[in-house]
């Protein structure tokens, strides 16, 4: 299991305006995350870091499944796609890129489909997200490339949850597709009582209730009035997860 270390994430606030535009980036590794609001997307047009091939996420809430909706694409300018998705695409009000942080870009049009389809496997995997479009294709990149494009993977995963949107990270502890941390005894909590056996662990997120619980068929006596009241405040405050 891969150990934890410390990381110094920069993030840099062009006009100064907290829920405004973001560059991030962990200030020893090559690429940066641009987020920006969709009401701001005129105000970037001019940055050259918008310019550059770009791996690229949408989010926006669906509140038909209570979860944040993602699109993942690239695109060789990143402006530009955004300016098209602007028009052809409703659900979405953030926009992530993420473009190399130096004058020259050191992307190519190969690394971003990988990277775009590699976002699109952990993400589906991790399930956190509702992802809005088919499978990416998966181009051939050698072998010493993708050593590289895993790497900055790694560093694209920290940033998207260093901006608040941990698209790769699971409710049970899943990180990249690889499993970070493994629920033993010690973490869980178990409900065990008449008809009803439960299980589940708190989170960072809240506590989360897995699949296979079950509850008890019938309320306690009493009790039905008190789940009338509190009914839009409990269903709300827990999740279940596979």
């Amino acid at each position: 299991m891969k150990q934890n270390r410390g990381k110094t994430i920069q993030i840099f606030l062009p006009d100064g305006n907290p829920g405004g535009v973001k560059f991030v980036e962990v200030t020893n590794r090559t690429v940066q995350a641009i987020l920006i609001p969709r009401s701001l997307l005129k105000d970037i047009k001019e940055r050259p870091e918008v310019q550059n091939v770009a791996l690229y996420f949408l989010f926006g809430d669906n509140e038909e499944v209570s979860r944040t909706e993602v699109y993942i694409g690239e695109a060789e300018v990143g402006y530009e796609r955004l300016k098209q998705h602007n028009v052809g695409k409703d659900f979405w009000d953030v926009a992530v890129l993420v473009v190399t942080n130096n004058n020259q870009n050191q992307f190519t049009k190969a690394d971003v489909k990988f990277l775009e389809h590699l976002a699109y496997t952990v993400a589906e995997e991790a399930g956190r997200y509702a992802i809005n479009q088919t499978i990416p294709t998966n181009p051939f990149i050698p072998e010493w490339r993708k050593e590289d494009l895993l790497d900055v993977f790694e560093t694209i995963t920290l940033l998207l949850g260093t901006l608040g949107y941990p698209l790769f990270e699971s409710y049970r502890g899943k990180s990249n597709g690889i499993s970070t941390t493994q629920d033993n005894d010690e973490e869980l909590f178990y409900c065990s009582r008449r008809d009803s056996e439960a299980f589940g662990k708190w989170t960072e997120d809240g506590f989360i209730v897995y699949q296979g619980s079950k509850m008890a068929s019938q309320s306690s006596p009493g009790f039905e009035s008190k789940l009338d009241k509190h009914n839009e405040k409990f269903k709300n405050s827990w999740m279940m997860v596979s």
